[in-house]
């Protein structure tokens, strides 16, 4: 007999069959604790083990370098360390306790967004306890049928990295919300969801016939065939309108006041330069260099970031290019460096000072750059530029003697490719010597307890014009 469940109007519209996902049970919390030198280092091993699994999946998957970050973030370790020692509870014990609070943290900023990061902690946590408990990993998800529709408690991203997405049809959580990995993940893949369904675990069998509704916030279980019908005439309508909406995707963008407007992607590997161009983006206006630092063990060497720049620089052709050198910092960390506590680490060292101050990791960037370049229409993009010296300093190819070695081995980078250098500026700093611009960045950090919130505003100028048209972008 046909019924209703309400949820969180999400993403699209599905039909398909239920696979509802069931956990398995974990010993960890009764785990007994031991020697706390011990369950330390049981926590070190597990720990190590995660990051080296992160750092694989990281290569395929954006997301997984934010977990890199996570995994590698001292305070998540100092917690755990802190239980230990001082409540003498098991490693297990102890990393559950500090998923909590950091948990906790999360979820009483004022930012949806940053609230839904919650499920990236629990993700983490959740490996490195699989890992301190001996359990295998295993696949829920392998022989998916065709059409099938995923409903589960909760779905956090090492889920859905195994899922074949060619097979599902769309997703259905009791928890979240839209800005939730769930409905993030669904609006990147194109497929319908629908988060907040409480019941849903309670409600829906394995197999039982199932409509999403995401943009009503409805999941109908076991439809009859009037109702059958009438989405699938929806689903058709759809399918047009998609269609027609691909043929539209490469046509200028422009206003009904006939206002000419150049759209351009954010992008953090090749794989979302290619997504964005296919969605008919005319360019990359940030290529966020920082994640392929945090996919391996150590920092990628000039021939890795040549690769991945080339690669994204022939996939752009003659549209732009804009490729951020690295960012990190702040509240994103490598595992593999160290980072002093800072009282304010969102306007320390990070950024732009981080490779001012080693000058070998700028340079090895920075030919890597320079050599991609000779491949298509490149630019660099200086971030959280706070001072006219460190604008200096960044924009100074005498200091960081770069054109000799570069030009023995490709004269044709520097001869027939030119670069065009962006700078973003940190919020509070006057561009005094805008008249030596012709783009910025403006962004401003905002502070939420321990975490910030960044966005930027953009300000393109030329000369020595003093009115800026601005836009804001999210980061």
């Amino acid at each position: 007999m046909m019924f209703t469940i309400r949820g969180i109007p999400t993403a699209g519209i599905a039909v398909g069959t239920a696979f509802v996902l069931q956990r398995r049970a974990s010993a960890a919390a009764t785990a007994a604790a031991g020697d706390p030198v011990a369950e330390a280092g049981r926590f070190h091993a597990a720990l190590e083990r995660a990051k080296a699994e992160l750092s694989a999946l990281a290569e395929g998957e954006a997301v997984f370098a934010a977990h890199l970050e996570m995994a590698g973030d001292p305070m998540l370790a100092g917690l755990v360390e802190g239980r230990i020692a001082e409540k003498h509870l098991s490693a297990e014990q102890a990393l559950g306790e500090a998923c909590e609070e950091v948990c906790g943290m999360f979820a009483a900023l004022d930012d949806d967004y940053l609230r839904g990061r919650t499920d990236d902690v629990r993700d983490v946590c959740a490996r490195i306890g699989r890992i301190l408990s001996g359990e295998t990993a295993h696949d829920p998800f392998a022989g998916l049928a065709p059409g099938t529709i995923v409903v589960a408690d909760e779905l956090a991203p090492s889920d859905t990295a195994q899922m074949d997405f060619s097979r599902v049809a769309g997703l259905v959580t009791a928890h979240g919300s839209v800005t939730s990995h769930v409905a993030i993940i669904a609006r990147n893949k194109g497929i319908a969801a629908l988060v907040g369904v409480a019941g849903c675990m309670r409600q829906v069998r394995t197999g039982d016939r199932l409509i999403i509704d995401g943009e009503r916030g409805e999941l109908i279980v076991d439809p009859d065939p009037a109702t059958g019908r009438k989405y699938a005439a929806r689903l058709e309508s759809l399918r047009q309108d998609a269609f027609r909406c691909a043929a539209d995707a490469q046509a200028p963008a422009v206003t009904p006041a006939g206002r000419r407007i150049t759209v351009l992607g954010n992008a953090a590997n090749v794989d979302e330069v290619r997504r964005a161009l296919d969605a008919g983006a005319e360019g990359i206006g940030l290529f966020r260099s920082e994640f392929l630092y945090m996919q391996g063990p150590a920092l990628p060497d000039e021939e890795t970031q040549f690769a991945a720049y080339r690669a994204a620089a022939e996939l752009c052709g003659a549209r732009p290019l804009t490729v951020r050198t690295l960012d990190i910092g702040g509240d994103k960390a490598l595992p593999y460096m160290h980072f002093e506590p800072e009282e304010n680490p969102f306007l320390g060292w990070r950024a732009i000072r981080v490779s001012l101050a080693m000058p070998e990791l700028f340079r090895t960037q920075l030919r890597a750059l320079l050599r991609a370049s000779a491949f298509g229409n490149v630019r660099v993009m200086f971030p959280m530029i706070a001072s006219v010296g460190e604008f200096r300093a960044a924009d100074d190819p005498h200091e960081r003697r770069l054109p000799s070695p570069i030009e023995a081995e490709n004269p044709h980078v520097l001869t027939g490719a030119h670069v065009l250098v962006r700078y973003e500026i940190q919020a509070g700093v006057r561009p005094q010597h805008g008249h030596r611009f012709r783009f910025l960045s403006h962004r401003r950090s905002l502070f939420r307890g321990r975490r910030g919130l960044s966005s930027q505003r953009r300000a393109r100028f030329s000369g020595t014009q003093s009115q800026f048209n601005t836009h804001r972008r999210f980061t």
